[in-house]
């Protein structure tokens, strides 16, 4: 009897190694990290072009800001009127939907060495004291201002809050659409009407004040 023997390489070569299907899975790394890669920038640059849209249109949408005015002398003998007027610091107009302004007194505290009364932390705007406008299809163009929104004091509350018996705050807010998307923006405003303590030189006007509540500011 012949028996043949077979001999048998000391390194046999895997089969994966001579498989062409096993080549074409190690030539396909490559290939999906690549897609991968362009998929992660395409989506940064998507993102990075929203971006640059949106603030595109904050740059051109119309901004709004409310200014209130001192009461200048003279004065009428029943009546003084304090202005605040809107105006559109943007470079598109507004449409105006709501404008709501109005007034509180707030007593001065004993014992308070001079630190006024303060607002609730929550605005209350509908009173007997509130000036509202709406229902008008009103245009403020880039640059302008919008004029008469009047808040009236007596005589004899002026001089309550000259004799720091009383603080005068005004407040309120103007709702309004852009005319680039026709979104709805707000803008919240409020003021203190500050009386100098004697021998302090300090002026005498609406100012802002750090204890009035953030919630009487926004703009959006």
């Amino acid at each position: 009897m012949v028996v043949a023997l077979l001999s048998v390489p000391e390194n046999p070569i895997p089969h994966w190694y001579v498989s062409p299907e096993w080549w074409l899975v190690i030539l396909g790394f490559p290939t999906l990290f690549f897609i991968g890669y362009q998929a992660k920038k395409s989506a940064e640059a998507a993102t990075a072009a929203k971006d640059s849209a949106a603030a595109l249109v904050n740059s051109e949408r119309a901004w709004l800001s409310v200014e209130i005015k001192t009461p200048n002398p003279p004065y009428s003998p029943h009546i003084i009127w304090i202005d605040t007027p809107i105006t559109n610091y943007g470079k598109t107009p507004a449409r105006v939907k709501q404008i709501l302004v109005t007034k509180k007194f707030v007593p001065f505290p004993e014992n308070s060495l001079g630190r006024p009364g303060e607002l609730p932390e929550i605005p209350e705007y509908e009173n007997s004291h509130t000036v509202k406008l709406e229902g008008r299809d009103i245009i403020i163009a880039p640059g302008g201002t919008l004029e008469h929104m009047h808040i009236e004091i007596s005589p004899q509350d002026l001089a309550r809050m000259h004799d720091r018996s009383v603080s005068l705050y005004v407040y309120g807010f103007v709702e309004y659409l852009d005319t680039i998307k026709e979104a709805e923006h707000k803008t919240c405003f409020c003021a203190i009407y500050w009386v100098a303590e004697e021998n302090w030189n300090e002026p005498t006007g609406f100012i802002f004040s750090p204890i009035i509540p953030p919630a009487y500011f926004c703009a959006t």
